[in-house]
C-alpha cells in the first residue's frame, strides 16, 4: 500500500500574520492509490488553538485567527482510510 502525502504550500513555517488579517491556506493531498488527487472533502485544516478550520486544497479564513503560536496541520485521508499530515508553525500577532 502506498501512503497518501500531505503538503502545505501556504502559510510557510514560521510566518507571522497580524491578528484579524485574512489568511489563505493552500495545500495538497496526493495518493498513488487514487490517481494522485485526493478530493477536497478529505483534506482537513486544523489549528492546535482554534481546532478544525475547514476542508479543501484552498481555505480562506476572512477574519484570521486569534493571537498566539498556532501549529497548523493539513491532514489527508485516502479512500482506504490511510492518513498523512503536514504541519507548520504560524504566529498571529
Amino acid at each position: 500500500v502506498k501512503m497518501p502525502v500531505a503538503e502545505i504550500i501556504n502559510p510557510k513555517d514560521g510566518d507571522s500574520i497580524k491578528e484579524g488579517w485574512p489568511i489563505i491556506f493552500l495545500g495538497s493531498g496526493s495518493s498513488p492509490e487514487e490517481s494522485n488527487t485526493i478530493p477536497d472533502e478529505r483534506l482537513t485544516w486544523s489549528s492546535n488553538i482554534s481546532g478544525i478550520l475547514g476542508n479543501g486544497q484552498t481555505l480562506q479564513i476572512d477574519k484570521g485567527l486569534p493571537k498566539g503560536k498556532h501549529v497548523i496541520t493539513l491532514s489527508v485521508t485516502d479512500k482506504y482510510g490511510n492518513k498523512d499530515s503536514a504541519s507548520v508553525n504560524l504566529i498571529i500577532r
